[in-house]
């Protein structure tokens, strides 16, 4: 059944390259155009290139382009070598040889956690979660459904994605999504539902509308968060999947970081050289991913071996140097993951602090004031490093050995 399904996705695989390939040199010219356009707009205002401008847009406050790159280079130093380490487990466990491109988001040869139900279910169940959690969390998510504040189905005409905003004239949040029946449903609905619950929690006591929300770094950590604090009532939703549905999780919190890197390190490299080719940004790209994704290099597609794959990231077309800030606040999340596994109040109470501080400090502040280490702080990489690799290997022998049994909450030492 497993090689079935692989020769599945392999087919599947390669008709979305098929596609992309098709439209790979669109995409080139329009990229090409847009880097001459910003850097064009960044002289004029008096900017060395679009990097400064890129950050000003964001708001960034007290810290700069170095504390960025030293950032990227602890990812580099102590995610990298973890993430290619279990990527190579994941090869073990899935049996194979070697990797391929359409084999990264399978976790498991017994196929990835399910859901225990459709889309109703999981959004039935992620309610009981949260009133487990704090009956005003569950309370607050009630009211969004009940007044319509939540779109979660796809269906015809309807955009892609996900994402939870503030509606100011109602002083409501809103939370859109499109749930499809996977693993990844409870990810992104407890994720938008951090976003939401902060602008909820922030706008009980403010009168600043500019303060509801802080910088884009900051707010991710809130969605993050909550995605790990759903983490000891995922019973519910995936039964005996669970401890499934957590390793796999955490692999993607480990896996998503180098890869961010890698897209930042990119956007700076390619902004401050605007005359670059098209064929010298691929290039350079090919270099960049090797060094933070090493495994991908043996990855035999020609589209993705032109050095094409940032293509498919839409942040390097709509928001340059945001996708770094989803690393930033996950090096912050997974402190709160680490508390939580040995102290849940302790760890729902720093981000509750957090959470009521909205936008009234800099990124910076708020972790100082809700007792968070900066992760440009490298023994807060090495401390998170080490916990993680524990629990995977403490983790690593039960999702292979009991996957059939009832789960358990997963252990921490």
């Amino acid at each position: 059944m497993f090689s079935e399904d692989r020769s599945m996705r392999k087919q599947a695989g390669e008709k979305k390259y098929e596609l992309l390939s098709h439209l790979e040199n669109k995409i080139d010219r329009i990229f090409d155009e847009l880097i001459k356009v910003r850097n064009s707009i960044a002289i004029k205002l008096g900017h060395d290139s679009f990097v400064e401008l890129g950050y000003a847009r964001l708001s960034r406050v007290g810290y700069g382009q170095s504390k960025v790159e030293e950032f990227r280079e602890l990812i580099l130093k102590y995610i990298v070598p973890i993430s290619e380490k279990t990527r190579d487990k994941q090869r073990i466990r899935l049996g194979l040889d070697k990797l391929a491109f359409y084999d990264e988001d399978i976790r498991f040869s017994t196929g990835n956690p399910s859901p225990g139900g459709d889309v109703k279910f999981m959004v039935s169940k992620f309610e009981e979660i949260l009133n487990e959690i704090s009956l005003e969390a569950g309370e607050f998510f009630n009211s969004l459904s009940v007044n319509h504040l939540i779109d979660l189905l796809p269906k015809e005409g309807k955009a892609r994605g996900a994402y939870a905003t503030y509606l100011c004239n109602e002083k409501t949040p809103y939370i859109f999504a499109n749930m499809n029946g996977t693993r990844k449903d409870i990810k992104l609905l407890s994720h938008e539902f951090g976003h939401a619950w902060q602008m909820y929690l922030y706008n009980q006591h403010n009168n600043i509308p500019e303060y509801i929300l802080p910088t884009k770094e900051a707010c991710e950590i809130h969605s993050i968060s909550m995605e790990f604090l759903v983490w000891p009532y995922l019973e519910k939703i995936f039964g005996v999947d669970a401890d499934k549905y957590r390793h796999a999780h955490l692999e993607d919190a480990l896996y998503s970081m180098p890869y961010r890197a890698a897209i930042d390190e990119f956007q700076h490299f390619i902004y401050k050289n605007p005359s670059l080719s098209i064929s010298e940004r691929k290039e350079q790209w090919i270099e960049i991913e090797y060094k933070y994704m090493p495994y991908k290099g043996e990855y035999n597609h020609a589209y993705l071996m032109r050095g094409s794959y940032w293509q498919q990231q839409t942040h390097m077309f709509t928001t340059p140097f945001y996708y770094i800030d989803y690393a930033l606040a996950q090096m912050c999340a997974l402190q709160i993951w680490s508390n939580a596994q040995t102290n849940e109040s302790m760890a729902w109470e720093a981000y509750m602090k957090l959470c009521n501080l909205g936008g009234s400090k800099s990124f910076l502040q708020l972790l100082d004031q809700s007792g968070i280490n900066s992760p440009f702080i490298e023994q807060g990489f090495t401390l998170i490093t080490d916990k993680i690799e524990k629990w995977l290997d403490l983790n690593e022998n039960k999702i292979n050995n009991d996957s059939h049994l009832t789960s358990s909450r997963p252990l921490f030492q």
